[in-house]
């Protein structure tokens, strides 16, 4: 850094403290340029603050701050969560599982040469073990 810009930052800092916003205050005498001025940028100063609230609502940060305050609210969520997934995994299996069986069943009276005799095999071990004792 050069010492032109060493006095710039220093004059900055001087302006922006706390006796040098009141000297400058002092100084300035207040017209409607001025006012319109300090409006406008008040204005701006308004637009960005609502923008920035706009975007944390966006993103949900009371909601996540409320979760971190009540640890046993999130742990309920959490296991709420893990119920509806269990629930949902074994509903699945079990559709999935009779869609399986319905096909093998089908693929038993092609007479397939080479899985033929497995998949009646198959399908008499389940039919055993659901209850239903019927031979083929």
């Amino acid at each position: 850094m050069d010492c032109r810009e060493k006095e710039d930052k220093n004059i900055l800092r001087s302006e922006l403290s706390q006796e040098g916003l009141e000297k400058r205050f002092r100084e300035t005498p207040l017209t409607v340029e001025k006012l319109e001025e300090i409006d406008s940028e008040l204005n701006a100063v308004e637009e960005k603050l609502l923008w920035i609230l706009s975007y944390l609502q966006k993103l949900k940060i009371r909601d996540y701050l409320l979760l971190m305050e009540k640890p046993f609210y999130l742990m309920w969520i959490n296991f709420l969560g893990g119920i509806a997934r269990g629930l949902g995994i074994a509903i699945g299996f079990t559709v999935l599982g009779a869609i399986a069986v319905l096909i093998l069943q089908r693929m038993e009276v092609l007479n397939l040469p080479f899985i033929g005799h497995f998949i009646s095999e198959l399908l008499t071990y389940i039919d055993v073990n659901a209850g239903i004792n019927g031979i083929r």
